[in-house]
C-alpha cells in the first residue's frame, strides 16, 4: 500500500503553487518533474493520460492527483479555475493519477488559497506556511481516503462499465441501466459507486467525453459539425451544438474558428 494512502508520506520540497485560470491551464504537458495536487474551483476539466490508458474527469470540487513523470492532455469545458501544488518526497506514493470528491471543500480551498498567497508574495517564511497548508491539504485527502473514496475493491466492480463506456461513448446511446448490468449491481448502487470513485455521474461522464473528443474533431480540421457531431454519437445537431455551448462557453462554429 502506498504511502500516500497510509498517512506516512514525508514532504521533501514544494517546487511551485499557482492558482490557475482558463488562458493558463495548458493543453499539453510532458513528463512532470515532480508530483501535483490540484484542487478544481471552477469549470470542468479532462485529463487524458494516454500512456495508461486512463481518463479523467474534474468537477468543481474534486482533488486531482498526478503522480511524477506522467504526460497527459487537459480538456477544459468553460470558464476554469482551480489551484495546485507540485511537490516532490522521497516517499514511495500512489503511481496512478485518481480524481476525488472532496468532502471538505472549505478546508481544502482555504488551505489552497494560503499556500497560493504564501508562495506569491514570498515574506520570510514562506516555504513553511506552504508546507503547513500542504500538510493540512493531506490530513484532509487521508480523510477521503479513509473514509472509502478509492477503494481498489470498488473501482474493479465498475471496471466493466469503464471499459465499455471508453470503447463506445461516441458510438450510440449508452444507458445507466446497462452499465449497472455489466457490473452485476443494482443501478442505484452502480450510480452511488461511479460518483464516489469519479467525482461525476455516469452519463456527465459520458457527456465530457464526447464533448472532449468533438473539440479534438474540430480542431483538427478535417470535419465540420455535423461530421464532428456524428463522429460523436450525436444524431441531432442541434442538440450538439447547444451541449457543446453549455458545457465549453461557444458554439461549436465558434470554436472552429478560434482554435
Amino acid at each position: 500500500m502506498d504511502d500516500l494512502r497510509n498517512l506516512n508520506m514525508v514532504l521533501k520540497d514544494i517546487a511551485i503553487v499557482l492558482r490557475v485560470y482558463t488562458d493558463i491551464i495548458g493543453s499539453y504537458h510532458k513528463a512532470r518533474d515532480n508530483h501535483g495536487i490540484l484542487y478544481n474551483v471552477k469549470g470542468t476539466l479532462v485529463f487524458d493520460f494516454y500512456e495508461i490508458n486512463t481518463r479523467i474527469v474534474a468537477e468543481p470540487g474534486n482533488i486531482v492527483y498526478i503522480p511524477k513523470g506522467q504526460e497527459y492532455i487537459i480538456t477544459k469545458s468553460g470558464d476554469n479555475e482551480g489551484y495546485i501544488i507540485d511537490f516532490s518526497t522521497d516517499s514511495p506514493v500512489f503511481d496512478q493519477p485518481f480524481v476525488i470528491k472532496a468532502r471538505y471543500r472549505e478546508a481544502y480551498l482555504k488551505s489552497f488559497i494560503e499556500a497560493e498567497k504564501a508562495w506569491r508574495r514570498k515574506n520570510s517564511g514562506f516555504a513553511l506556511k506552504a508546507k503547513a497548508c500542504f500538510y493540512e491539504i493531506m490530513y484532509y485527502l487521508q480523510k477521503d481516503i479513509l473514509s472509502d473514496y478509492l477503494p481498489d475493491a470498488k473501482m474493479k466492480i465498475i471496471a466493466p462499465a469503464l471499459d465499455y463506456i471508453s470503447k463506445n461513448y461516441y458510438k450510440e446511446v449508452i444507458c445507466v441501466s446497462y452499465l449497472s448490468n455489466l457490473c452485476h449491481i443494482s443501478e442505484t448502487y452502480f450510480r452511488k459507486l461511479f460518483n464516489s470513485l469519479l467525482g461525476t455521474q455516469p452519463i456527465r461522464y459520458i457527456n465530457e467525453l464526447k464533448i472532449a473528443r468533438a473539440k479534438e474533431l474540430l480542431i483538427s480540421g478535417r470535419y465540420n459539425v455535423l461530421q464532428t457531431a456524428e463522429s460523436c454519437g450525436y444524431s441531432d445537431i442541434s442538440l450538439f451544438s447547444r451541449e457543446f455551448k453549455r458545457r465549453v462557453g461557444v458554439a461549436p462554429s465558434q470554436y472552429m474558428k478560434e482554435n
